[in-house]
């Protein structure tokens, strides 16, 4: 978290998401303006917030660009990243074991053969 998302004073704190979304917003305060006007689920997401944010005067906070998981192909890339957690070489490795995550996702797959086939590889472990 940058040490400006500290500091006094009002912001909106966003992470940028590879898809040009966001895969996080944090405010101090809400402000309704910063989500009209907006095309919801295009790449254009991120950069229409940060306008919006600009256009009533709220700085922006952003975070280091991520993914988010909102559809069949980025559930299996968060499931690669948390089983290749010690692989450095791996697409997106943050170093982040997400132990609960990889548990519900071990879980989900046990328990769901539809879940299962996205995860190539060995099986998700939760230990």
């Amino acid at each position: 978290m940058p040490a400006r998302a500290y500091e006094p004073g009002d912001r909106v704190v966003l992470g940028p998401a590879a898809d040009g979304g966001y895969y996080l917003i944090g405010l101090k305060r809400f402000h309704q303006r910063l989500f009209e006007a907006i095309d919801w689920s295009t790449e254009r997401v991120y950069r229409q917030t940060t306008m919006r944010a600009a256009e009533i005067g709220v700085p922006v906070a952003p975070l280091a660009e991520w993914y988010d998981v909102d559809d069949e192909a980025s559930l299996a890339l968060l499931a690669r990243d948390l089983l290749s957690a010690s692989d450095t070489n791996a697409d997106h490795n943050g170093s982040y074991a997400a132990p609960r995550t990889t548990a519900f996702l071990a879980e989900l797959a046990t328990k769901n053969g539809v879940v299962r086939h996205l995860f190539d590889g060995p099986p998700l472990s939760s230990a």
